[in-house]
């Protein structure tokens, strides 16, 4: 079982080194060489993990029923396991499909629940993170009010934690707010 389990884990890691190439063919072909295995040993962690590897794949690839299909598969085994993280992860990938089908309401439901979540979990980042993404929602959907509200907040997170990258996106974002506005000032400032 051991030995099986580590050409699993092989495998796996040949599937990381494949995706970060992008060369997504050959990333699934390795992520389902371990599930199979994963399955097989009945490791449902690691199963879950290779469903999640396998929905970001499609994902990359716009291919969002896909996708979807096995980011639901996973969250229900993280849920099952009761990994609060990494059911926040899944909710949050859902909204990102929901939000790149322009199905917006859909969208902040999953976003909120990741939310709630990381909340809960005192992760300060991905606290930032989903106020990020309700903001980005918020801002397609014209709802400036809101979406400036969430991104100030995802700001107020980010400079405490000294993440300079996603406070400069930050910004962006609320410049683009004013913009669309019609609040030039306020934008260009």
């Amino acid at each position: 079982m051991e030995l099986e389990r580590n050409t699993a884990s092989e495998y796996h890691q040949l599937g990381v080194i494949a995706h970060e190439r992008k060369q997504f063919d050959e990333a699934e072909k390795w992520y389902r060489k371990a599930l199979e295995i994963f399955e097989r040993l009945k490791i449902e962690q690691n199963v879950a993990y290779e469903y999640d590897n396998l929905g970001v794949i499609a994902h990359e690839r716009k291919q969002f029923d896909e996708a979807e299909k096995w980011y639901r598969k996973a969250l229900e085994i993280f849920e099952r396991l009761k990994t609060k993280e990494n059911v926040a992860y899944e909710y949050h990938n859902l909204g990102k499909i929901a939000q790149e089908r322009k199905q917006f309401n859909e969208a902040e439901k999953y976003y909120r629940k990741a939310l709630e979540i990381c909340k809960r979990l005192k992760l300060e980042q991905n606290v930032a993170y989903e106020y990020h993404n309700l903001g980005i929602n918020a801002q397609e959907r014209k709802q400036f009010d809101e979406a400036e509200k969430y991104h100030r907040k995802a700001l107020k997170i980010f400079e405490r934690l000294k993440l300079e990258q996603y406070v400069v996106g930050e910004y962006d974002n609320l410049g683009k707010i004013a913009q669309e506005r019609k609040q030039f000032d306020e934008a260009e400032k």
